[in-house]
């Protein structure tokens, strides 16, 4: 069990300050003003205009702002910096403590809210968001924002990112993000892209990308339309250095939360006798083992079982994933990236392998190795009297039988995650999670891949499992439990994509 919660951490880069230097500079006051050009009567005109929809996108010199896929604007230059106080501001900000983030949507680095900072340089930017900014959004949007604004600096650096969400929550209206970074390039990753949605109002597709660019101010609206990321930062020697929050007032109206349709859960299949002797390691087949393993699944709730597929099965199924070229990327990427294949065009080794899986055998498998009843015989005989037999019983009725599956294929390569958002609270279930890694080649979790369980609400993490060659993963899970698979970063671009078959039994 791995664990992978937020850590404090400190802040590595940027310049050193000594004791006395800082207390020095604490007696200090540095004032920042916004750029002239924007408290002007003519661009506040313009602007109001282009935030109140009254107007088409924002085009000025110094200020670019779009309508579509939501109201979002960049303004070039804002701070005002004669003196070169941005430098300083920079040397501050990186001189905080940083506290780790990593979780299912994110990994980066942020200070605390920087209302606690006393750098003059950091308190002098909070003076400026709080109070002259403040008031000019007040004016120009028409929203009557309170005093609340939360700001923090970010950092991210080289794999770091942020993947899709609305930033909805609280009372959030306006979102800023104040980048202080390097000269900076597509290249460099760490885009503000924005989605627009589909016809149910979730997010499809990538439609604009914003390059971050040094003291450039980027505002937008907080709407259940404003679907956005931060992509991962390619650069491995440039920090993607910002300041960044909310503006809050009065919340907008939200439409119901979207529920996904699922497939529903088949009925276990029968399969020939043969064929379950002819895939499955026979060791796992033993009564011994059965019992041995059912001991530690009841203990920990969790196994791997290593080798589950006899060589032969496993290299022909890893071959015919490897050359299958209909793979189809599946969102919205508020809740997944992952590639699929359809169940109906899997290649015959594939096929018979899902087969497999769903059968009644593997369900009696399963309920001997698990002490789970996902078959009718398996409350029968008792631990002393050993597991009925797998093989012999797949031919057998289903009568008595409640217990389902669902199953899917799925390709996992660089860009590829879940989130925890993929559990809908109106699909809280217990169940037990098997997936077999095929194709798996020296894998690494600083990849990602992993799957990480944790309870609902909560962000330590229960449990963690990698991606291990011809393993079949068992994890039963109740209904305050929810898991996700940790964004493939672009240092396995290296590797091979792997594959899983990923089965959800339940009794």
């Amino acid at each position: 069990m791995n664990s992978k919660s937020d850590k404090r951490k400190g802040s590595g880069k940027g310049k050193s300050v000594s004791k006395k230097s800082k207390g020095d500079l604490k007696k200090c006051q540095v004032d920042f003003s916004m750029n002239e050009d924007y408290v002007s009567d003519a661009f506040k005109q313009l602007f109001s205009k282009f935030w109140k929809g009254e107007a088409a996108d924002l085009t000025d010199s110094s200020a670019v702002g779009y309508n579509e896929p939501f109201r979002c604007c960049q303004l070039r230059n804002f701070v005002q910096d004669p003196a070169g106080l941005l430098r300083d501001l920079r040397d501050q900000l990186l001189d905080l403590e940083f506290i780790e983030k990593n979780n299912d949507l994110y990994k980066f680095e942020q200070s605390d809210d920087l209302k606690n900072a006393s750098f003059p340089a950091v308190a002098g930017l909070r003076r400026l968001l709080t109070g002259p900014l403040l008031a000019w959004l007040r004016e120009l949007t028409g929203i009557a924002l309170t005093d609340t604004v939360a700001s923090t600096c970010s950092r991210y650096q080289f794999t770091d990112g942020l993947l899709c969400h609305d930033d909805e929550l609280e009372g959030r209206r306006i979102a800023f993000v104040l980048y202080l970074v390097p000269p900076w390039e597509q290249g460099d990753g760490g885009l503000l892209d924005l989605f627009d949605r589909d016809e149910s109002g979730q997010p499809r597709a990538v439609v604009r990308s914003l390059v971050p660019a040094d003291n450039t101010l980027v505002l937008f609206e907080v709407t259940p339309e404003s679907f956005h990321q931060v992509s991962e930062v390619l650069s491995d020697d440039k920090c993607r250095l910002s300041v960044n929050g909310w503006f809050h007032g009065p919340p907008v109206a939200r439409p119901p939360p979207h529920v996904e349709a699922r497939p529903p859960p088949r009925p276990p299949k029968s399969v020939e006798e043969e064929t379950v002797y002819a895939w499955i390691n026979p060791i796992y087949l033993a009564e011994e083992t059965q019992l041995d393993i059912r001991r530690q699944f009841e203990a920990d709730s969790q196994i791997q079982l290593e080798d589950f597929l006899l060589p032969d099965k496993y290299a022909a199924v890893t071959a015919a994933l490897r050359e299958l070229p209909q793979w189809e990327a599946v969102g919205p990427a508020n809740r997944r990236r992952v590639e699929r294949c359809r169940l109906d065009q899997l290649p015959a080794e594939a096929a018979q392998c899902l087969a497999l899986l769903e059968s009644e055998a593997l369900f009696l498998v399963l309920s001997q190795l698990t002490g789970l009843t996902l078959h009718r015989l398996a409350a029968e005989p008792t631990p002393e009297e050993g597991p009925a037999s797998s093989a012999d019983s797949a031919d057998d009725d289903k009568d008595g039988s409640t217990a389902v599956c669902r199953t899917e294929v799925r390709r996992w390569r660089p860009g590829c995650y879940t989130l925890v958002h993929d559990h809908d609270a109106s699909q809280r279930e217990e169940a037990l999670d098997a997936r077999l890694f095929l194709g798996v080649e020296d894998w690494s979790d600083h990849l990602g891949g992993f799957t990480s369980y944790l309870a609902r609400g909560e962000d330590t993490e229960l449990l963690s499992v990698s991606p291990v060659p011809n393993a079949l993963s068992l994890v039963y899970r109740d209904d305050e439990t929810v898991h996700f698979v940790k964004y493939i970063n672009s240092q396995a671009k290296s590797k091979p994509p792997f594959y899983d078959v990923a089965c959800t039994y339940y009794e």
